[in-house]
């Protein structure tokens, strides 16, 4: 069995997750829009992956404090008497 990912350097995910110097770094290596070298591929691939799940994390985390805040303004802002 086997796997292939295919990722482009102009990904909107692989763009927000890397460092512009490394992006153009990658460009070069993939020498006029030749694949790059598979060790290459894997280390971008992994750290465009991390950050983009690093993101989503602080996503997350951030709903979840917005949902807790507004349970504390629902429990408080029933009918008084």
């Amino acid at each position: 069995q086997s796997c292939s990912l295919l990722l482009s350097l102009e990904d909107e995910a692989f763009a927000r997750g890397m460092p512009a110097a490394w992006t153009a770094l990658a460009r070069r290596a993939a020498k006029n829009g030749a694949e790059l070298p598979p060790l290459w591929a894997q280390w971008i691939a992994r750290h465009a992956q991390r950050a983009l799940e690093r993101s989503q994390r602080v996503v997350r985390q951030e709903l979840k404090a917005r949902d807790r805040l507004m349970e504390d303004l629902l429990a408080v802002s029933g009918r008084g008497e």
